[in-house]
């Protein structure tokens, strides 16, 4: 279904003024304007604190290799309703046979504002050519490096160091951005000071990067999830660190800063996750269903004390609302001002991280 520049921006306007109101009235109907996408669950890597094995949102955990192409497009159709970004995701997405096609038609066809992936990068490291094509479809590529990587699997995470040189050419070219994701267990969290010389091996090739606390039972301590933010507020691209935590975990705090309707996921399944990944179910397929039929629920009973304690950063209300900010980071991103070449990092100040 190809979409004109006007009626996209039309469509994208009404939404995020939508959104806008929805945010600050909540018994609005909020659109979303930022999607995810698992294209599969199979990946070439089994690191030990992946979350794939969870039945709510992987129900047959490492063995989906995707659903057909024309499926998956319809998803597509129905997340472009709604959404003005999309990533992709898995498992590994690039395992994906179709992800240079699908990524084609979220770009080209349907428009989206930004076409993301995150992968371990272990595919695009062992054949870049192959890959190519894809390039010509991203905006970003987050690559997932962290310790528990390079401590569980150190041949395949050496070659890919090695190969960042290459990637961040390769990136240069195509004119795609670099980012990382750092899954950081909590004893890491407890001396962040750590993370930081661990990325100090990669900084100069992906100046950008967002910290994500491990999942695991019980929940994040308030002063690891505090830790955890300073980092972001940091080092991360755009609104990913959120508002300052509270001193003592609230649930009424969560009400306020949290709106997992902005950011939705649909599963390797066609899913949609309601309402968000760290506490899903799903309702419904994507497949065969707008969102709206599917998420008529109200959220009233979200955020709740099932909440507290979430490492995944999801609180977006307050940078949402900074309306004079975003148009800014678009600006710049439109006249190619990001500034996606070398950063320095300086150490992890400790009294920042204890307040």
């Amino acid at each position: 279904m190809k979409r004109t520049r006007f009626s996209v921006f039309w469509q994208d306007s009404k939404n995020y003024f939508k959104a806008q109101l929805a945010v600050r009235f909540k018994s609005l109907y909020c659109p979303s304007l930022f999607g995810h996408l698992g294209v599969n669950s199979a990946c070439n890597l089994r690191c030990s604190y992946c979350y794939v094995h969870e039945p709510e949102t992987f129900p047959k955990g490492f063995t989906e290799t995707g659903i057909p192409l024309d499926q998956a497009k319809k998803i597509l159709d129905h997340l472009r309703e709604e959404c003005m970004s999309i990533r992709f995701q898995g498992g590994e997405p690039f395992l994906y046979k179709h992800i240079a096609e699908l990524a084609k038609y979220a770009k080209e066809d349907l428009r989206f504002r930004n076409v993301s992936i995150i992968t371990n990068g272990l595919s695009l490291c062992k054949d870049p050519d192959k890959y190519r094509e894809l390039l010509k479809y991203l905006d970003v590529i987050t690559l997932s490096i962290d310790e528990t990587r390079f401590k569980e699997y150190p041949d395949e995470m050496a070659k890919l160091m090695a190969f960042l040189p290459t990637l961040k050419k390769i990136c240069e070219e195509y004119k795609v951005g670099l980012t990382s994701n750092y899954t950081a267990r909590w004893d890491e969290l407890a001396h962040p000071e750590k993370i930081e010389k661990e990325i100090s091996a990669y900084q100069k090739f992906i100046p950008y990067y967002y910290v994500m606390p491990v999942r695991k039972v019980g929940k994040v301590p308030l002063e690891l999830l505090k830790n955890s933010q300073v980092l972001n507020r940091k080092y991360s691209l755009g609104y990913y660190a959120g508002p300052k935590y509270p001193e003592k975990e609230n649930v009424p705090w969560y009400q306020k800063h949290c709106n997992p309707k902005l950011k939705i996921k649909v599963n390797a399944q066609g899913e949609l996750i309601y309402p968000c990944e760290n506490y899903s179910s799903t309702i419904g397929s994507l497949v065969d269903h707008p969102i709206r039929k599917l998420w008529n629920k109200k959220l009233t009973s979200f955020p709740n004390a099932q909440c507290l304690g979430c490492g995944k950063q999801r609180f977006r209300l307050k940078a949402f609302k900074r309306i004079d900010q975003q148009i800014i980071f678009a600006l710049k991103k439109r006249w190619n001002k990001l500034r996606w070449e070398q950063t320095q990092l300086p150490l992890y100040p400790q009294s920042e991280g204890q307040s």
